[in-house]
């Protein structure tokens, strides 16, 4: 009965009796209680609607974020907001668990309506910037809708605009982009906006020196102009590297990680269709002869800096998803500053990464595709092999035997004499960590979540105890493989709360 626009201060007690499946009108609704009032200290909400689908709207409303499930996860477990405390009853907390699994996170009817919020705000077209502000955990869910985000802005105001109640659409302010300069925002929107690496940030930064542009009313009539950029002059190895540890001076700061970044900002690190779904144009060249004994320059390739420089959409664009990158990167340092955690290599402990994250960080030299991976792979060039495990759901029925071990089975036809084994028994076996060059870490994708591609890590494994061989049924369930079964024995057991969402 009581939404929007009542003001009862002494309320004390919510009773939720209208479905929503709106964030906005389900935190109107629980707003009603939270203000101070003289001799009132609580507020009891009690939900009668058992609309159990949308119950993730309850941390939604509680903490902000939208746009990650993992997020409201783990604000789930803050038991307070500021000076305020929140409890839950247990069945209500179980409850709005099992919703976070199942919520579409990035259904575009949600997307939409905060879109036309921050949009409604500002009366213009809003940057990922833009929605940065409003709520750090949204840009990636926008952006990646679609190709990108400029392609998702396309889609909500021809939307807009084609709405029966004759809606304004910004529309007309943008330029149309090539299939390259979209395949390049598609590119950015995968590998530079999530933040997971400053490198390539970095690099990129400095090579580009953006204005601070963005979209707006103005733009209409400068439709094609290209003006107001151009490029810079080379910038060399020395110069880069070392704005990248002023930066973020606790990440892997290794020469094969500069290396990495370069081959993917050239896109000699992509296989193929990769490759070729990113346009096939290199962003970054090394200046021909400049490894004459003054080090080693770098600047954009011809090709990429005439499309900045003449199409002011893609550019502005462009540089917005690049601040946005170096945003989501220093919100993963500090917060990992904040919880005393240090980077195990270029990898964060219970963060998330797709397996073409992995490779990446991994400092590989070429990508590979993840039916060479399966569940590891063993690189020898930079001495790692990153074991993959679908929890509940692999076919050897890998498992945690408590938060410190997996039982864990190979890849088919493998012995305790195959190579990989060999690998890790040549650095050291059970000897000290600090004698050791080689890196198996270890990632535990949850079956709830394998709609989202993405593996926690959880940490590196300091030694394959008792490998033993043994058989397993076949995949076509009609003979049996031999596989290696051993014990993986991580070098710092899991915390109870991750290892109870990982096993649960």
């Amino acid at each position: 009965m009581f939404n929007e626009g009542i003001d009862i201060p002494a309320v004390n007690q919510i009773v939720m009796l209208r479905s929503t499946e709106s964030s906005i009108i389900f935190t109107q609704q629980l707003g009603r209680g939270l203000r101070k009032f003289p001799h009132k200290d609580s507020v009891v909400v009690i939900d009668f609607i058992g609309n159990y689908a949308n119950n993730f709207l309850i941390p939604v409303a509680l903490y902000g974020n939208t746009g990650d499930r993992d997020i409201a996860r783990k604000n789930l477990q803050r038991r307070s907001i500021g000076l305020s405390s929140i409890s839950f009853d247990p069945i209500a907390k179980e409850r709005v668990l099992k919703s976070l699994d199942t919520a579409d996170w990035s259904e575009m009817k949600r997307l939409s309506e905060q879109y036309r919020q921050v949009r409604y705000e500002l009366g213009r077209i809003p940057m990922l910037t833009d929605i940065y502000e409003y709520d750090p955990s949204l840009p990636y869910t926008l952006a990646s809708k679609r190709n990108n985000y400029l392609d998702f802005v396309r889609s909500r105001e021809k939307s807009l605009g084609g709405g029966k109640k004759g809606g304004i659409s910004f529309e007309d302010q943008l330029d149309p982009v090539s299939e390259v300069e979209d395949a390049i925002l598609k590119m950015a929107t995968e590998l530079l906006l999530p933040g997971i690496r400053p490198h390539e940030l970095v690099i990129l930064e400095r090579l580009c020196r953006f204005a601070d542009e963005r979209i707006d009313a103005a733009d209409a009539s400068d439709a094609g102009a290209g003006t107001g950029w151009q490029a810079p002059g080379p910038v060399g190895r020395a110069e880069l590297a070392s704005a990248i540890r002023a930066g973020f001076p606790q990440v892997d700061l290794s020469e094969a990680q500069f290396d990495s970044a370069v081959s993917v900002l050239d896109y000699s690190y992509f296989t193929g269709p990769n490759r070729k779904r990113f346009g096939e144009q290199p962003l970054v060249e090394i200046v021909p002869g400049s490894d004459d004994g003054n080090g080693t320059r770098y600047r954009l390739s011809d090709a990429f800096a005439a499309m900045l420089a003449t199409n002011r959409t893609f550019r502005i664009f462009f540089a917005d998803t690049l601040r946005v990158g170096l945003r989501n990167c220093r919100d993963m340092v500090r917060e990992a500053a904040g919880r005393q955690r240090a980077f195990d290599r270029a990898f964060l402990y219970e963060r998330k990464y797709s397996m073409a994250d992995v490779m990446r960080l991994c400092g590989w030299k070429k990508e590979n595709t993840p039916q060479n991976v399966g569940g590891y792979l063993l690189d020898k060039d930079t001495n790692t092999m990153p074991i993959f495990v679908k929890y509940a759901a692999s076919q050897y029925e890998d498992e945690f035997l408590n938060a410190q071990e997996m039982k864990y089975y190979s890849k088919n036809g493998r012995t305790p004499g195959s190579p990989e084994f060999q690998w890790a028994a040549s650095d050291g076996g059970s000897g000290p960590e600090w004698n050791r060059t080689h890196f198996v870490p270890l990632f535990v994708m949850r079956k709830a979540e394998e709609a989202d591609g993405k593996y926690y890590y959880v940490g590196h494994v300091a030694a394959f105890d008792h490998p033993t061989l043994t058989t397993k049924p076949n995949a076509a369930g009609d003979g049996t493989v031999k596989v290696t079964l051993s014990t993986l024995r991580l070098a710092k057991p899991l915390d109870p709360e991750l290892y109870r969402h990982l096993t649960s």
